[in-house]
């Protein structure tokens, strides 16, 4: 699955950059081994980081209807 995840968090980025991500989406980092970052999250222009398993690394708050067809897209749990 790991693999898998890093696969999809390349391509998340890709779109990202490429300007095919909601415009509120900053970036989005892989998992690591560091405290907290265990899980992919997405950075949002607004300061707030969701992780790939639907809780909040940073802030929290409601998700466009974009954004959420975005990340379900990419197999993303929603909080």
């Amino acid at each position: 699955m790991g693999d898998n995840l890093n696969s999809s968090v390349n391509r998340m980025q890709q779109e990202v950059n490429k300007g095919q991500a909601p415009r509120t989406i900053k970036r989005v980092d892989q998992a690591s081994l560091n405290i907290g970052d265990n899980h992919a999250h997405v950075h949002f222009t607004d300061g707030n980081a969701l992780k790939s398993n639907g809780t909040w690394k940073h802030g929290g708050r409601t998700l466009s209807r974009e954004e959420k067809g975005w990340l379900e897209k990419h197999g993303w749990q929603l909080p």
